[in-house]
């Protein structure tokens, strides 16, 4: 699959469904997000919404580190 780059004047609502990927004890760690939006446009930004309770939240805090995967068919 080829990498899409998506420019920063480009945002599309509704947004596909959006996958974050992050390691969360050593291991790589993936959920769906339910929730996603663009929160600014230079530098490109944008914001997403992860329970407290769930393992990727704590993964993200511990290694400040995520990637969002917005899969095409």
């Amino acid at each position: 699959m080829e990498k899409i780059i998506i420019k920063k004047d480009l945002f599309c609502l509704p947004w596909t469904q959006t996958i974050l990927g992050t390691h969360y004890r050593g291991k790589p760690n993936f959920m769906a997000l339910a929730w996603l939006t663009r929160v600014n446009n230079q530098p490109a930004m944008i914001g997403i919404s992860v329970n407290n309770n769930h393992a990727s939240n704590e993964a993200i805090r511990e290694k400040r580190r995520i990637q969002c995967e917005c899969p095409f068919s």
